[in-house]
């Protein structure tokens, strides 16, 4: 009698770290899951989609509208070969190395040199 109330016990805990575990499982699975689409959403920020990469550095003069130039910079990304484009206002850093004669980086990539 007494070992049918251990092994009962036994299974019973047995059967509750095993509720436990695929609970932790499925939470961990559910994690991983976001955690790859955070990585896939962040290797499209920092690898350009084409293989070839164009990059444009934009000297404004004094008088110019960096915001309606960039307006227009947003509609090449209705053009079906321009993959990946980017483009955004050089912040001034107090850095001598930096190109500060630039107000504007455009940066767009292509498939091929046929599509550029």
């Amino acid at each position: 009698m007494r070992n049918i109330v251990s092994i009962t016990f036994l299974f019973f805990l047995v059967s509750c770290s095993n509720t436990a575990i695929e609970e932790e499982l499925k939470k961990t699975k559910e994690e991983l899951t976001i955690a790859k689409v955070t990585i896939e959403n962040l290797k499209t920020q920092i690898e350009p989609e084409g293989k070839l990469v164009h990059t444009v550095l934009i000297k404004l003069k004094s008088d110019s509208d960096a915001a309606a130039l960039g307006v227009q910079l947003n509609k090449l990304k209705d053009i079906t070969v321009v993959k990946d484009l980017q483009f955004g206002v050089f912040a001034d850093l107090d850095d001598e190395l930096a190109l500060s004669e630039y107000s504007m980086m455009l940066e767009m990539s292509f498939d091929d040199k046929v599509d550029y």
